[in-house]
């Protein structure tokens, strides 16, 4: 777990204090071959699950990218991660990305991702919004996770 999953399961932990959300971390699906050997099965949809406290689903990834620009794609948010974040949006949940940039951090939704994209293949960095960039701290996310009504 790297700095960034490591702070949001600190978030996670908060927000379960205050009543409002419960995350949890996804576990990866590791499989045993019939020689014993462990193997990656199927791929998780994030990093994180879980539901807000008036209940809705929350799907959270984390990608902790020092570069100006998070792409869409196998450098930056999967394919596989896309499709699932989409899915739970459509479906009426809250699918988000938690992006760190050294110390700062912005969390975005489906829709943020597809303003700031509108076409392209990443975010730039320079894109985003003030508002939307914190410190990267307990409180910066939780700030941040606030202005996505979790």
């Amino acid at each position: 777990m790297n700095r960034l999953e490591t702070m949001v399961r600190r978030v996670g932990r908060k927000l379960e204090e205050l009543q409002r959300a419960k995350l949890w971390k996804m576990p990866n699906d590791l499989r045993i071959t019939s020689s014993g050997e462990a193997v990656y099965g199927e791929k998780g949809p994030a990093d994180f699950y879980g539901h807000t406290s008036s209940g809705r689903a929350i799907f959270i990834e984390c990608k902790d990218i020092k570069a100006t620009s998070l792409a869409l794609g196998s450098r930056g948010i999967k394919p596989h991660q896309w499709i699932a974040l989409a899915e739970l949006h459509r479906a009426g949940g809250i699918g988000l990305v938690v992006w760190a940039r050294g110390e700062m951090v912005t969390v975005l939704d489906v829709d943020m991702i597809k303003s700031l994209t509108r076409g392209r293949k990443s975010i730039s960095w320079k894109a985003i919004p003030g508002k939307w960039k914190h410190p990267l701290t307990q409180p910066g996310i939780i700030a941040l996770l606030e202005q996505h009504s979790v």
